[in-house]
C-alpha cells in the first residue's frame, strides 16, 4: 500500500511499533493480479513462479489443477524476503520504527487523510471499526521453510495432501528451498515440533513422509487460526 500510494505521489508515513522490521509466518503465495500490479509499480517480486498444483490423496495424485496467469507469474515468496525488498523500494525515512500509531482520531488530528490498518490480529485501529463475529471451528497449522529438500517436487509446482484429518501444503522456493505447512482440526492437546515430526515420519503420503525428515524442530513456527476446517472430498 505504500509503494503504490508513494507512486501515485502522495506522502506516507509507516508507522512500525517495533524496533526492527521483522516478518511472522514464512511463505506467501501472490497470484498474478498483484505481481502484474507490482510490476506496473516497478516492483519484482522476488519469490518462485508457480503454474500447478497437485491435489493428492491415498498416497496418489487425485487431479492437477493449473494456474493461468494473466500478466506477471504467480509466485511463491518468502515473506521476511518480501518485507526487505519492499521496504528497500521505500524512501529514507518513510518507516518510522518503534512508533505506535495511536487511535484513528490521533492520526487524522495529527494530518493524516488515509488510514490503512496493518497493525495485526491485537489491532487497535481496528477497534475503531466494526468487528465480524468470530467463526467457531478452526484448525492448528505449522509452518516450516526448508533448504537443500531431498523429496522430489518439479519446478513451477506445488501439491497439497488432503484428507479429513490433515492438510498439508507444499511449494516452491528460489533455489533448492520449500515452504511447507501442515494444518489439522483444532484438540485439545497441542502437539510439541518433535512430537508432530515424529508423527509425519509415519504419514501414508511419500510426499510428507519425505518432507518430515528434513527440517529440524527450530525451523517450525506454530500457529493458530480460528476458522472452519474444509470439508474436502474427492471423487475417483
Amino acid at each position: 500500500a505504500a509503494l503504490a500510494l508513494q507512486h501515485d505521489g502522495h506522502q506516507v508515513r509507516v508507522l512500525e511499533q517495533a524496533p526492527e522490521l521483522r516478518a511472522g509466518g514464512f511463505g506467501l503465495n501472490i497470484w498474478s493480479n498483484a505481481t502484474t500490479l507490482l510490476a506496473g509499480l516497478g516492483f519484482e517480486v522476488p519469490g518462485e513462479p508457480f503454474e500447478q498444483m497437485d491435489l493428492r490423496a491415498g498416497n496418489r495424485v487425485r487431479t492437477v489443477r493449473r494456474f493461468q496467469a494473466k500478466g506477471a507469474p504467480h509466485v511463491d515468496v518468502d515473506r521476511a524476503v518480501l518485507l526487505r525488498a519492499l521496504a528497500d523500494r521505500l524512501p529514507a525515512g518513510t518507516i518510522e520504527l518503534s512508533t505506535r500509531g495511536g487511535t484513528l482520531a490521533e492520526l487524522v488530528a495529527d494530518g493524516a487523510d488515509l488510514v490503512v490498518a496493518a497493525d495485526g490480529s491485537h489491532s487497535e485501529l481496528r477497534l475503531d471499526f466494526p468487528r465480524r463475529p468470530e467463526r467457531t471451528g478452526g484448525w492448528r497449522g505449522w509452518q516450516a521453510v526448508v533448504a537443500d529438500v531431498p523429496a522430489e517436487l518439479p519446478l513451477h509446482q506445488a501439491a497439497v495432501v488432503v484428507d479429513r484429518k490433515r492438510f498439508v501444503g507444499v511449494w516452491r522456493l528460489p533455489g533448492n528451498s520449500l515452504e511447507w505447512f501442515y494444518e489439522n482440526p483444532r484438540t485439545d492437546r497441542r502437539l510439541s515440533a518433535p512430537e508432530l515430526l515424529e508423527q509425519l515420519r509415519a504419514d501414508p503420503d511419500d510426499l510428507v513422509r519425505g518432507l518430515a525428515t528434513a527440517p529440524s524442530m527450530a525451523a517450525w513456527t506454530a500457529w493458530e487460526a480460528n476458522d472452519r476446517w474444509p470439508n474436502w472430498r474427492f471423487v475417483g
